[in-house]
């Protein structure tokens, strides 16, 4: 039991069929407003609790990076990230390019965004050359208040690879991308695919523990309806009582 000033609200939305289960996002799991006096909140009735661990929340993390050269790290981002018992998403995994709304709605339901540099700056907008997908995304992704971090692959780890990058086109404009993202967001360099599960099984909990990020929880987590429209009538009885 939990005593609050409150009247509680039990608020959910954005419920969607993802591959046949149902998850639904909370925007708050409780939202309490202070009146009169102290309620007893049975959170047994809830089946809620963010230090109870109760539902386990998982967080939709965006992954935004050029195709051809960062497959691997790609691949090895989305295995950590489902090892962690998260969601992956991004738009290059299913399409080489694909309308910029489907990167909106995907960015603006995921909860994280991770960034991975490569060699390459990627494909261009269509209506604006001077900038690339990656970097729309980036600077949307900014917009919308996302927590953001980044990997950046490094100079030896690329020479493996059979580009040569300083001849891309927009090589330039790729390095003053990249400088930019090193001084904006926590940046951690990648000399072997190793260190992207590494610093994800790192930091991943941390923003799991994040109470404003709100996250997924499985329908078969959740409470029945009855019981909170019965648990709510009851609160609001005792709410007539105390005026």
């Amino acid at each position: 039991m939990f005593i609050y000033n409150a009247k509680t609200k039990f608020m959910i939305n954005d419920i969607v069929n993802n591959h046949s289960i149902c998850i639904i996002r909370y925007n708050r799991w409780i939202k309490l407003a202070a009146v009169y006096d102290t309620i007893r909140v049975n959170f047994d009735i809830l089946n809620l609790s963010y230090s109870g661990g109760l539902m386990r929340k998982k967080l939709q993390i965006y992954i935004s990076a050029t195709y051809y050269d960062l497959i691997e790290e790609r691949h090895t981002a989305v295995e950590a990230i489902l090892q962690s018992g998260h969601i992956p998403a991004g738009v290059e995994q299913f399409f080489k390019e694909s309308p910029m709304n489907i990167r909106k709605r995907w960015i603006d339901e995921s909860d994280v965004y991770i960034l991975i540099l490569g060699g390459f700056y990627g494909l261009t907008l269509p209506d604006d050359e001077s900038k690339s997908y990656t970097q729309w995304e980036y600077e949307y992704a900014a917009e919308t208040g996302k927590p953001r971090f980044a990997f950046v692959v490094t100079d030896e780890r690329l020479r493996e690879l059979p580009y040569d990058f300083t001849a891309i086109e927009h090589y330039q404009k790729f390095q003053e991308f990249k400088q930019s993202v090193m001084e904006q967001v926590p940046t951690y360099y990648v000399e072997d695919i190793r260190h992207i599960k590494m610093v994800l099984r790192d930091q991943l909990p941390e923003y799991a523990a994040r109470d404003d990020l709100y996250g997924w929880v499985s329908s078969k987590d959740l409470p029945s309806v009855q019981k909170l429209l019965e648990e709510n009538a009851r609160l609001k009885a005792e709410l007539e009582k105390k005026k």
